[in-house]
């Protein structure tokens, strides 16, 4: 009889992410099993590959938190809600950046990964960007607006992970105000 699973998958891909993240993606199965508290065996039969171990450790396990916002209609506060956006774009870049470049380095074929063909999440981020500006008014240039609002949040939380005095000292939501401004100008 095979003993019960005492670790959540979401507790232990947490642990794995954290590992690959402070000793790179190739770190040794031995580690990552040190630092996840199983067996390497016991990782290998619950994940299939220590390959399939890492892309799922590194890939976000459901969709971004900003992503209801910019599927609801915009508001009669379209500043407040994009900035609500942005502010939730920089944190989840925060992690995601680093766990993206770090799969980047990784020997995983990412092309596998992300076949050609089907948008990967950056582009399915500026398109719904791009929607939502659409719909809130903006007019033409939305993929360009959405491309630099989507590259601005992208470029604040990676670079806040690489150190916080690489990112202007601003609050995020002053930030995210700001660009939200610019975005709309003009909208109320």
């Amino acid at each position: 009889m095979a003993r019960p699973q005492t670790i959540s998958d979401d507790d232990l891909l947490e642990r794995v992410r954290a590992c690959i993240l402070e000793h790179g993606p190739a770190v040794p199965l031995s580690v990552v099993s040190a630092a996840a508290g199983l067996s390497a065996p016991a990782l290998l039969k619950r994940f299939g590959s220590k390959e399939r171990l890492v892309f799922r450790a590194l890939l976000p396990s459901g969709p971004p938190r900003w992503w209801d916002a910019l599927v609801e209609a915009p508001t009669a506060e379209p500043h407040s809600q994009l900035a609500g956006a942005l502010v939730a774009m920089c944190e989840d870049f925060s992690s995601v950046g680093p766990a993206l470049a770090a799969l980047r380095m990784s020997r995983l074929e990412v092309d596998r990964m992300f076949p050609p063909g089907r948008p990967g999440p950056a582009i399915l981020a500026r398109m719904r960007m791009a929607d939502w500006l659409r719909r809130a008014g903006v007019g033409d240039g939305c993929e360009v607006l959405a491309d630099a609002a989507v590259g601005a949040a992208e470029a604040r939380g990676f670079l806040r992970w690489v150190g916080p005095q690489m990112v202007t000292p601003a609050d995020d939501r002053v930030w995210a105000e700001a660009l939200a401004e610019a975005l709309l100008p003009g909208h109320p």
